[in-house]
């Protein structure tokens, strides 16, 4: 998987979530990340902007559970990070893996220090969103070349991705929510458009025209 990222978002943004993602309500002239500008990556299928200062309306009723970091909602179908890496949740027995192996997670800090202990939580939980993400046309390509028990929620969630300006998915973590916005390279428009044809050709869905942005 391959990223390019602003240095200096990053920074700030990292700043912010080792405090916590920044509450939906500020206090004018605090320092609560209110001002942190988006982080923007670029990967192998899509170019992603996550904005922790941003407090969209939860798109899903779900509350995080016990071990899980932050979930995503995108249309019909939730992201889910844990520590370990996350899962895209199609139905409530339906899961497929996206990310494994968090490398982060063993990791602590030499002297058990609070603040480095934040750090490294900050950094697994970027890298677990964007590499999710990043991971959503592959996962839904190769889940709609198989037969699925909900084909349908994995073609509103790739026409989703597809859309002209992309898409802006809501966000849970614990310290408040985020959004993030998706907008799919030539690879990962490639990956969706080919698997949704295939669909159509074999008469499981209607494609519909997607233009390119």
């Amino acid at each position: 998987m391959k990223w390019k990222l602003s240095l200096t978002a990053f920074a700030i943004v990292l700043a912010t979530l080792s405090a916590g993602c920044a509450p939906g309500a500020h206090t004018p002239g605090t320092n609560d990340g209110s001002n942190a500008s988006p982080l923007a990556l670029v990967g192998e299928d899509t170019g992603i902007k996550i904005d922790f200062a941003s407090h969209p309306t939860p798109g899903s009723a779900r509350a995080l559970g016990g071990n899980e970091l932050c979930f995503i909602t995108a249309g019909p179908v939730v992201i889910v990070c844990i520590p370990q890496g996350s899962y895209m949740l199609l139905g409530p027995d339906d899961a497929i893996e996206l990310v494994a192996g968090n490398p982060l997670w063993h990791l602590k800090p030499v002297e058990g220090n609070s603040s480095d202990a934040a750090l490294l939580r900050g950094f697994g939980t970027i890298f677990l969103i964007a590499g999710s993400v990043d991971r959503l046309p592959a996962a839904l390509s190769a889940y709609l070349g198989e037969p699925g028990s909900n084909r349908t929620q994995a073609v509103i969630l790739a026409r989703k991705l597809l859309a002209e300006r992309g898409a802006e998915l809501s966000g849970v973590a614990r310290g408040g929510t985020f959004k993030v916005s998706v907008r799919l390279t030539s690879s990962g428009r490639k990956k969706l458009l080919d698997a949704l044809q295939t669909r159509e050709e074999d008469g499981g869905v209607q494609m519909v025209r997607a233009d390119r942005p």
